[in-house]
């Protein structure tokens, strides 16, 4: 009698199943909204704030070692709608000190001829007159600066650079964004902070052109 009652069963079971209609143009109820706490929230995507909207993100990568003039040429186009190109100011250079090859050997001298090579084509603040990057960049006008950098042998060496933005997204502390002519594209591998204990040698905000 068992094995009768077990078939049985497993028969009623068999047409219940079958009785049953599956819909399948039915579609499957949305998964409910997941609300996230704010804190989730409070790494704001980086927002890049640079002296002018219409800012060019790449340049033409320097030859040699003439990343001062190099910087010089970008500042005087993108700044000031200027014509004034890299040779212009390698040319300038020269001609001061015959002699001298910028892209062999770079922009040599001391800070006091750094500063009156540079001041001799640009309207400058200083850094403190200009209130630092971020008042600078608010106020129009991009930094010329320099970074520690490393030759092809390792050699340390300083490299000239301009501070185009910030980021906009961080209140305290942002990072830096900066045009370096090395590479011929911007960085943001600094913060205002670090900058700041980086003694470099010069930086001067940039107010318009000569």
């Amino acid at each position: 009698m068992k094995p009768l009652r077990a078939i049985f069963t497993l028969l009623i079971v068999m047409m219940l199943l079958g009785s049953r209609e599956i819909d399948l143009t039915k579609k499957p109820a949305p998964p409910k909204a997941i609300i996230y706490p704010d804190s989730v929230y409070s790494l704001a995507a980086p927002a890049p704030k640079y002296f002018k909207p219409s800012l060019k993100l790449t340049m033409s990568p320097q030859n040699g070692h003439t990343c001062l003039p190099s910087i010089m040429g970008y500042t005087n186009k993108e700044l000031c709608k200027g014509s004034y190109t890299t040779n212009y100011y390698i040319d300038q250079y020269e001609n001061a000190y015959p002699g001298v090859d910028v892209e062999e050997i770079g922009i040599v001298g001391s800070k006091k001829n750094l500063k009156e090579y540079i001041e001799a084509n640009f309207q400058t603040l200083t850094y403190m007159e200009a209130g630092g990057i971020v008042t600078s960049i608010d106020s129009g006008y991009p930094l010329i600066t320099t970074i520690i950098s490393f030759d092809n042998t390792g050699t340390e060496q300083l490299h000239s650079i301009l501070i185009v933005g910030y980021d906009s997204s961080v209140k305290n502390n942002p990072k830096v964004y900066y045009m370096d002519s090395r590479y011929g594209r911007i960085f943001n591998d600094i913060d205002v902070a670090g900058f700041n204990a980086s003694s470099p040698v010069y930086t001067f905000s940039i107010k318009g052109c000569k």
